[in-house]
């Protein structure tokens, strides 16, 4: 079993028909430190996205790494990464980020956009103080 806590990079959608039964299915892959999963589960395939900050806990089967499960984290992504991806919060991944949490927290459906806004005015201002550490 394998335990990762860092940032979502990569996520992917892709459905279909099974080849071999025919049945609809839908698929979501994650990329957290390099290491890549997917998953059946369509909770955690659109609960998740990209810049979200989890804790991953995988286990190889195969070929393939099986997601046993995924939560959000309040710790720091894990610094001793290996291929350590390089990543930006791309203008989309901020209002995606931003746009989840308030919906996560927000009862009052005329207050969600602003918590919206201030979701990605916080966003924003830490990625400028790790720019800012970084210096």
């Amino acid at each position: 079993m394998e335990t990762i806590i860092g940032i979502i990079t990569d996520k992917q959608h892709k459905s279909g028909n099974a080849k071999a039964t025919g049945k609809p299915y839908e698929m979501w892959t994650f990329q957290v430190n390099g290491a890549k999963f997917s998953t059946f589960d369509a909770d955690v395939g659109r609960l998740y996205a990209m810049g979200d900050n989890v804790e991953v806990t995988l286990e190889q089967d195969g070929k393939y790494k099986k997601l046993l499960n995924m939560k959000v984290s309040t710790s720091k992504p894990d610094s001793n990464m290996s291929n350590k991806p390089e990543f930006h919060l791309t203008e989309e991944a901020i209002r995606s980020n931003a746009l989840t949490s308030a919906i996560a927290i927000c009862k009052k459906e005329e207050l969600l956009f602003d918590y919206v806004i201030r979701f990605e005015q916080y966003i924003r201002e830490g990625i400028k103080d790790e720019a800012e550490e970084e210096r």
